[in-house]
């Protein structure tokens, strides 16, 4: 019987046959299997330590991207249910797939409260978009996990202010994963 490729098995054989070739790349940033391996594991543990459930649907709204590419992986590594937004899609175009898709919880790129962060490493302004969005799903009371990416010099410093943030918005926020 031949094995069945699936996104575990392909992360699995690449593991084991090339763990210190690189496997992403994005900017300066670039990881191999074992360290693409690791941090996919623990983000979908992380999911699971959080409550989520087998078959849960877990929707993630982000530009192309390292953490993009974990998602797609540690998702349905973990027996969750994958569901990708388009980043480039209308809210209103969102807020129907959000509801159609039953998803639990929303991960949302959201790298600090300054413009300049953003401007910095996602290249425009984008904190309005990022409160926004935090606002519309606190409304439609579907949970929200942060999902900041660290980069030094840049938005290490707002650490604390982002976890007081997700503070202020429980319940909606679910909680923060750092990247």
């Amino acid at each position: 019987m031949k094995d069945i490729c699936t996104l575990r098995t392909m992360l699995d054989r690449n593991l084991e046959y090339n763990p210190e070739k690189i496997a992403l790349i994005e900017g300066v940033r670039q990881y191999t299997f074992r360290e693409f391996a690791d941090r996919t594991y623990r983000m979908g543990n992380a999911l699971l330590d959080m409550g989520l459930n087998d078959g849960d649907r877990v929707a993630i709204l982000s530009k192309n991207s390292i953490e993009n590419a974990e998602s797609y992986f540690s998702i349905p590594n973990a027996g969750l249910v994958l569901v990708m937004l388009n980043f480039r899609l209308a809210l209103p175009e969102i807020i129907t797939i959000l509801k159609d898709s039953g998803a639990s919880v929303v991960f949302l790129q959201f790298d600090g409260l300054t413009d300049a962060v953003y401007a910095r490493i996602r290249g425009s302004a984008l904190l309005q978009t990022k409160l926004r969005a935090v606002e519309r799903c606190a409304e439609w009371k579907l949970g929200v996990i942060l999902v900041p990416t660290l980069f030094k010099g840049v938005n290490d410093a707002q650490i604390g202010d982002i976890i007081r943030f997700a503070g202020k918005w429980i319940p909606a926020v679910k909680g923060v994963h750092f990247l």
